[in-house]
């Protein structure tokens, strides 16, 4: 924002020129833009840049501050935003007093509507650099969340089939080869054991590759008391 107020120290011939923020902004720490760059405003001119905030229109005066400090001459035109709010003031000062003409207070208005613009600009920019953020969290969130339901269905699908297919089982091998088909096809599995629980205990049924499987109730079947849910 600077180069407006080093635009208005050159349109108006004057040796300071400052781009003042609302009251908000200058409580939260924000220093005015000033030009030359670096320069330190007087505090009487920015109490006029408060007047003009709070007056909200453009004052123009030839003899400002006096008290402890030397008088100054005085310009500043209110920046607005697009609702009509308050963005700060555009200003400038002169050491020397002086009578504004028509033509420097046109043209510290014409400087401070092009400031205004660019401040809305700046902040619409910012809005939508939000608004973008925000909209790639969602999708990030959105495509979180489809994953997880497309496993859950899966899952579901995966339950629901094996609750079809296995109600028609008749002894282990049947089941054996079902539980196969299930999972045989991304899993791949080399082999299929099967645990039956017996008279609350857990029975190993091993696959047939490790040479056969004991009937139930047979040598060779080994048990453990089964855990109660």
């Amino acid at each position: 924002m600077n180069r407006f107020a080093r635009l208005a120290t050159r349109l108006l011939a004057v040796p300071l020129g400052l781009v003042w923020l609302e009251p908000a902004a200058e409580a939260a720490g924000a220093v005015p833009e000033c030009w030359p760059a670096g320069a330190a405003p007087d505090p009487a001119v920015l109490a006029c840049c408060r007047w003009v905030a709070e007056d909200g229109r453009p004052r123009f005066l030839s003899h400002a501050g006096g008290g402890d400090g030397p008088p100054f001459a005085f310009g500043g035109v209110p920046l607005i935003g697009g609702s009509g709010e308050l963005l700060g003031v555009l200003a400038v000062a002169d050491r020397d007093l002086r009578a504004w003409s028509e033509d420097d207070v046109r043209d510290l208005s014409d400087l401070a509507a092009a400031c205004s613009a660019q401040m809305r600009m700046r902040s619409r920019s910012e809005t939508v650099r939000q608004a973008r953020e925000a909209a790639e969290d969602a999708a990030h969130a959105a495509a979180g969340e489809a994953t997880r339901v497309h496993e859950l269905l899966n899952r579901s699908e995966l339950l629901l089939r094996a609750s079809e297919d296995l109600a028609g089982t008749s002894g282990l091998e049947d089941v054996r080869r079902q539980v196969g088909d299930l999972v045989g096809g991304d899993l791949g599995p080399a082999r299929i054991d099967l645990v039956l629980v017996r008279q609350g205990m857990l029975h190993h049924v091993p696959s047939p590759v490790d040479g056969g499987f004991a009937a139930p109730g047979g040598a060779g079947v080994a048990g453990r008391p089964a855990r109660r849910a």
